[in-house]
């Protein structure tokens, strides 16, 4: 009986290598499976509920470039959900991606939670822009790697 050609190659690998071909080949499968995100813990500030995290990502809407006072409601509506501690991150994009022109990361108790505070924002109420919703496994953040300036907290707004 004839082994097939990777058997062949096999039993021709001798001790030392032989580790090294099965290690590689763990190593590789392992890469190649689909990983599981990790959940972020319930934090003991939050009373232990688990908090999520969504993308919104807005697209121009049929209403956009919208008036100037939706401009200065948007404004004051991200400004109360940063006092809020809602909003991680903001910001429009310096060419559109996709569809996309701007998003923030929302933190907040579930998508209907997320969706319900979206919903009220004047620019999607007025179809500036229309907004799309995905919850991002974040695992992880680094605040050192933001400038100072950037950093807004409901005592410095």
């Amino acid at each position: 009986m004839r082994l097939p050609r990777q058997s062949q190659q096999e039993a021709a690998i001798t001790g030392s290598q032989s580790w090294a071909l099965k290690a590689s080949r763990a190593l590789t499968a392992h890469i190649e499976a689909p990983q599981k995100p990790k959940r972020a813990v319930p934090h003991a500030a939050q009373g232990g509920r688990h908090l999520i995290y969504l993308m919104v990502l807005l697209a121009h809407g049929p209403r956009h470039p919208g008036a100037s006072d939706a401009d200065e409601r948007h404004e004051a509506f991200i400004t109360e959900l940063i006092r809020q501690n809602h909003i991680l991150l903001g910001g429009k994009w310096s060419r559109m991606a996709g569809p996309f022109a701007a998003g923030y990361l929302l933190h907040c108790d579930s998508m209907a939670e997320g969706k319900r505070i979206v919903d009220g924002d004047p620019y999607v109420m007025e179809g500036v822009y229309e907004p799309t919703l995905v919850e991002w496994l974040l695992v992880g953040i680094n605040p050192k790697a933001i400038e100072d300036e950037l950093v807004l907290t409901s005592e410095n707004l």
